[in-house]
Order: C-alpha cells, then structure tokens, then sequence
C-alpha cells in the first residue's frame, strides 16, 4: 500500500484538510456528520475530574464557546505574525504561547486522521500552505509543530499557489503567465504563476509573490469601530449594559463576515443600489428590543481609504504587474482596492438591456476559458475571439480603461 498524502490549510480563521486518493483530492471530515472544516478556535475545557480536554471547535457560537471566553484561542495563525505573544489560560493555570496553541490544534487533527487509518505503518505526508508575508522562521515553526506531532511534511508552499492548484487547468494550452489574488483572513497574498502545458503534462513554477499582513479580518474590525465607536456607539452601549460585551461583539463580528461577503461577492453588482449596503440585524434578549445597523460599501470604501489599505494593496501590485496589460474581468470590483496604472480591459454583461449579476459570474467563465484556449495574451488578441451567446454593444474608452459591453443571446 502506498503513503497517505494530506494537504493542510491552516488558515487565520479556518482549517480545512484534504486527501490525496489516487490523484483525487477529498477534503477530510473533521467532524463526524458535519462539515470539512473547523473554526481555527482551540477551547481548553475542564472536566468534572479535574482533567483538561483540548477541543477543536466546529462552530463556536452553536458550541456556546465564544472567542472573547478566556480559556480560547482564536485565529491562532495570526499570532505567528506576533513575536512573543502568549496568553494566560485560567483552566490551564499557565501562560500557553502560539506555538503551543498551534501544537495542540494540529496534534488533535493528526489524531482524527489517525482514526480512520487501519495500516499504522503508512507515513502520513502532507503538504502546508502558509501566507507569503511568512518569514523563513514561520514557515519553519509551523513545519517544525506539524513534524513533531508526526506528520511527513513534504512541502510548504505559498496560499496563492495552492489556491491555483484547485483549479482545473486542462484548458491552459502552452505557456502562460497568471496572476493569483488570494484574499485570506489575516493576509492579502498576490503571486504571479508560470503554467505550462505542453504533452498533458502541467508544470506550474511561482515566479514571483508578494504578501501584506492585512486580511479579512482585520477589515471585519475596522467595520465593527465605525459601527460600535462611530455610527451606532449610543445603540452599542445600550446593547451592552443588558448583554455581556464580550458576546455582543462575537454575535456582531460573526454578522459583519457573513454580509461583508454578501456585499463584496463574486456577483458583486456596481449598477444595482440596492446591494449596495450590508444590514446587520440584532436582537436583544435583556430589553427585547431589535437594532438594524447599516453600512454601505461607500462608507466601508472610506474605512478602507482612511486606513491606507488601498494604497498597500497597489504599492505590492504595481511592484507584481510592472507594465502588463490587464484584462480585468471583474467589471470594476478591484476599483475599491486597486487603482491599476497600465491599461486594462473590463467587460459588462447586459441581459435585456440590464446588468444582472448572476449572468455575470457564468459568461466570465466561459471567456476565462475561451483565452486560455487561444491564448489571447492582449487585448488585439481578445478582440479577435469569438465568444458564444455574446454580441459587443459597444466600447467604452476612459484613460487607461477599455469596457467592453456584451448583450448576453443565450438563455
């Protein structure tokens, strides 16, 4: 029988496992009946004996575990980005420090795995994604832990690449170049991927990268300060003197990243107002009493702006994309972080003479694939292309922006 091979997805916010079966990749269910991740919160409970349990947490809220409880650890990875950071444990008695947090997540997930293995002898390999902005010394704690705990890591490769190894790349024909956007939840990590395809064999080679400790999560705090300091702070301080504030905050940063990803989908549509504002919903049980807090993307845009993290993400694009020409399919959506500085191209689907956008995520696939295809490397080239149940309305030239308007024919 040959090895087990796994790939580990530590993430800031949570951990996903996969099996590599005959070339296949299954993700692993870490909880039985339940889905295949879990938050990254590790919860140090104790017994009625005395005896300390570590417990991996599916769902904090569902496990009435909250992450402001002092004997949980959330989002572990991004203390690995903190020097010395540790934390006191009451049920513990004892500071535990990242390290020893981040040992006693991947030793319980070593464990499950180990349940379902009945050949003991096999290695159990697997391959770690870890955030570009890591240093040299991160990458080699975390590969350090996970050797300890016994697995084989094999190798330890960047986010943005392992993202691309997800995607099915039969379609890239020849050698092209990529770039890969991972928006994680404690970094931004971009990389440009060399893909060659020549003989149904598929090379892919990082060929340069480029990280900022900024993420997902930090954007979920500056929306919970404008709306519980700024905005709403009387509703906030209201709410608090009937609920313990350590929950409030967990039922409201819980609220924030679910709509904040409604808003800033991938169907994400400019032309559509409506969308255009998250409403958090929040019921009271000390007064019985409903508060509605809303934000639109134009005062998370400002957050964003005032923050300087636009300006972050274009100072480490500009140095990834140098003087490329961009096809920038997203119509518009990285104009909230990215202002690009050579020319680029956009399109917009219109069914019936209105964007929708649920037209939209389907008809860039299929022009996504039709590139890959012909190896449409400019915008001359893209030009020729004919893409199916799409005619050209029109073309719109602002500076260094190209948009392209497609009347969708098909159903």
């Amino acid at each position: 029988m040959s090895d087990l091979y796994y790939g580990l997805d530590f993430g800031a916010c949570n951990i996903k496992v996969v099996k590599n079966q005959k070339g296949t990749l299954n993700k692993v269910k870490l909880f039985s009946g339940k889905a295949n991740f879990l938050e990254n919160v590790i919860y140090y409970q104790k017994n009625s004996d005395g005896s300390i349990e570590t417990k991996l947490v599916f769902n904090a809220k569902q496990e009435a575990i909250l992450y402001g409880d002092e004997n949980t650890i959330s989002n572990v990875k991004t203390k690995l980005l903190l020097k010395q950071w540790s934390k006191y444990i009451p049920n513990l008695g004892k500071d535990v420090s990242c390290e020893e947090a981040i040992y006693d997540i991947i030793d319980a997930i070593y464990k499950k795995i180990q349940l379902n293995r009945t050949d003991r002898s096999l290695e159990v390999i697997t391959t770690i994604t870890v955030p570009v902005a890591f240093s040299e010394v991160q990458k080699k704690t975390l590969k350090d832990i996970c050797q300890k705990v016994g697995f084989t890591v094999r190798a330890v490769i960047t986010e943005p690449f392992a993202a691309l190894l997800s995607e099915d790349l039969d379609d890239v024909e020849g050698n092209q170049n990529i770039l890969v956007f991972d928006f994680g939840g404690s970094t931004i990590d971009m990389s440009v991927v060399a893909v060659e395809n020549e003989d149904d064999n598929i090379l892919i080679t990082e060929m340069a990268s480029k990280g900022i400790v900024f993420g997902g999560l930090d954007i979920d705090d500056l929306i919970f300060d404008y709306i519980t300091k700024t905005k709403y702070r009387d509703e906030y301080e209201e709410i608090c003197s009937f609920v313990k504030e350590e929950r409030v905050k967990h039922d409201l940063m819980e609220s924030i990243s679910s709509e904040k990803e409604d808003l800033f989908s991938d169907d994400y549509d400019l032309d559509d107002e409506d969308s255009n504002e998250m409403k958090i919903f929040y019921a009271c049980s000390g007064n019985n009493k409903s508060y509605y807090f809303i934000v639109t993307a134009t005062e998370i845009n400002r957050i964003l702006d005032e923050n300087h993290c636009k300006d972050r993400i274009i100072t480490a694009l500009d140095e990834l994309l140098g003087g490329d020409e961009v096809l920038d399919l997203r119509a518009g959506y990285y104009d909230k972080f990215y202002s690009i500085k050579s020319p680029y191209t956009t399109m917009k689907f219109l069914k019936n003479g209105r964007a929708i956008s649920h037209f939209a995520k389907h008809y860039r696939g299929i022009i996504l694939r039709c590139l890959a295809l012909n190896g449409a490397k400019s915008f001359d080239e893209l030009m020729e292309i004919k893409f199916p149940n799409l005619n050209l309305l029109n073309i719109i030239k602002t500076k260094l922006k190209i948009e392209l308007i497609f009347e969708i024919n098909g159903d």
